[in-house]
């Protein structure tokens, strides 16, 4: 187990885990910390939404540190000016998954000598692969569960408990759930969004687990067109406030953004690294 590791993972799919994991990444890496993200999910989305595809290995060094147990090796100059580094997925990982026995203290052997050089280490997982499950696990000190508000994804959120519950008891009792982040938000919902958090806390009920005051919203169309382009939330932001008029042909091309739904969603994104930050630097404060 590492202290400074972070997983965010949900047994869901498709609700927010690698969105959240690359823009708090981008957020903290913006506010000075030295951060690295694992893509552990063989699909490897976190590579596009780094804007790091040119730069994607398909996962190959993951495997082979997960395989021999040398250090991983990830990759800088993700963004210029700032300390976020990836370590990506891809094709390669999705083979050696397949193929290949992942043994439950492989990632923590991988990151010895790696960890340390971070302030904070970011791991995007799968839903499924309960190998990557166990090894990630393994190796986290917090967990972060993303949830959207449906049935489905708050089952997701009971599974994914319960085995953080399971993996403290067996294999880390170091395991720490710093929260649940509420992902995909109406914005004119507040009121149902309130009873939903009362839901989901009293599902948590007797524990310390917060479910954070912030939250994601939702506005599908800005996030895929983000996600396309390969940039953070802020950096929309930045593009939607200096792009040209619409009608100017030389832009009629060019990846567009509304400015106001841009800038609610890179609100909403440095509210909750905010809040996440504070109880992060309290729960370390405590090791």
């Amino acid at each position: 187990m590492h202290r400074n590791v972070i997983q965010i993972a949900n047994a869901k799919g498709g609700v927010g885990k690698t969105s959240l994991t690359a823009n708090l990444a981008g957020v903290l890496a913006a506010a000075g910390w030295r951060v690295l993200c694992i893509d552990l999910d063989p699909q490897g989305n976190l590579s596009r939404h780094l804007g790091a595809l040119a730069k994607t290995d398909q996962g190959a060094g993951l495997a082979e540190s997960i395989r021999s147990g040398t250090p991983l090796r990830p990759i800088g100059d993700i963004r210029p000016g700032l300390e976020l580094e990836l370590v990506c997925s891809g094709s390669e990982w999705a083979a050696a998954v397949a193929t290949e026995t992942i043994h439950s203290n492989s990632l923590d052997i991988a990151l010895q000598g790696v960890a340390s050089t971070y302030d904070v280490v970011l791991l995007d997982c799968p839903p499924g692969e309960e190998a990557l499950q166990q090894m990630a696990g393994r190796a986290t000190r917090f967990l972060i569960i993303p949830t959207a508000l449906n049935d489905s994804s708050i089952d997701g959120l009971n599974a994914t408990f319960a085995r953080a519950i399971t993996l403290k008891q067996t294999v880390n009792p170091h395991l720490t759930v710093l929260g649940i982040v509420m992902f995909g938000v109406p914005s004119r919902a507040s009121a149902w969004k309130e009873r939903v958090r009362v839901d989901i806390a009293s599902l948590v009920e007797g524990t310390s687990i917060e479910v954070f005051q912030h939250s994601i919203r939702d506005v599908p169309a800005t996030a895929a067109a983000i996600e396309h382009a390969g940039v953070l939330i802020h950096e929309a932001e930045a593009m939607a406030n200096s792009q040209s008029p619409w009608y100017k042909k030389e832009e009629a091309t060019a990846v567009r953004f509304s400015v106001d739904t841009v800038r609610g969603l890179t609100e909403d994104y440095v509210a909750l690294a905010q809040e996440i930050q504070v109880v992060l630097l309290k729960e370390l404060a405590l090791v």
